[in-house]
């Protein structure tokens, strides 16, 4: 019997506010835990599931990033903070392509995220590590790892919500290395002020460029509407 190809939107198995869902990644089988019985809004539990744009970040980082440009980051390993991690998916991507990861999310959110690490941990065999971290963007200095310089930041469906635009700027510039490191981001544009978020980055002297929408996964090329932007911080200089 030939068999049928895993798909994200398979109609004959919608795991989508399932209590636990699974994907392939990276050649494994990620399993990731959600909390779907609790009430979401769009400023509360939004990280208790797995939202579209965290995949189509999944297969970004799988298929398409060039992970080469790590090589020769902060030895021994390179280094990658995903912001509002919520399940932990995106990171989790970054994670089996071998770099050291933290997954953020509000102190009160590193729960769910700790339950998906150990959900995993058994799949990997190297030594790169994963940990959960508490990062509030309205307090980044009070992060476990204030004093950090990433080389890879990630984030997936973060820049809708406009009143936290601002702290997630701070959060960024503050764990950000000029002129080094990269920033990917993946969203929707649902009319919420996603692109405010762009202007304000730029005016803080982020670069940004949008990646081809034939690069993103074949899936989500055909719904059409989700975007992968990357951004590095290049400080404007004054004569």
């Amino acid at each position: 019997m030939e068999l049928v190809k895993w798909k994200y939107c398979n109609p004959y198995s919608n795991q989508k506010y399932s209590a636990t869902r699974s994907f392939q990644i990276c050649g494994r089988q990620v399993l990731i835990n959600q909390l779907p019985e609790e009430d979401i809004t769009l400023d509360s539990n939004t990280g208790n599931v797995v939202w579209d744009g965290a995949y189509v970040m999944c297969k970004y980082l799988e298929n398409v990033y060039n992970w080469d440009k790590l090589k020769d980051c902060s030895p021994p390993q390179a280094t990658c903070l995903e912001l509002g991690s919520g399940t932990g998916l995106a990171g989790l991507t970054a994670w089996l392509k071998g770099v050291d990861v933290y997954l953020s999310d509000l102190p009160t959110k590193t729960g769910l995220l700790e339950s998906n690490i150990a959900a995993n941990r058994h799949i990997v065999t190297a030594q790169n590590f994963i940990q959960a971290v508490p990062l509030d963007w309205e307090r980044p200095e009070e992060s476990i790892t204030p004093d950090m310089k990433f080389d890879l930041i990630i984030g997936s469906e973060i820049v809708y919500y406009k009143p936290l635009h601002n702290s997630l700027l701070k959060t960024l510039i503050l764990n950000c290395q000029p002129h080094h490191t990269q920033v990917v981001l993946s969203y929707k544009p649902r009319g919420l002020g996603e692109e405010a978020f762009f202007s304000k980055a730029q005016a803080k002297g982020f670069t940004i460029n949008k990646i081809p929408q034939d690069q993103l996964d074949p899936e989500f090329q055909q719904l059409g509407g989700y975007q992968v932007v990357t951004l590095r911080l290049e400080p404007i200089k004054y004569l």
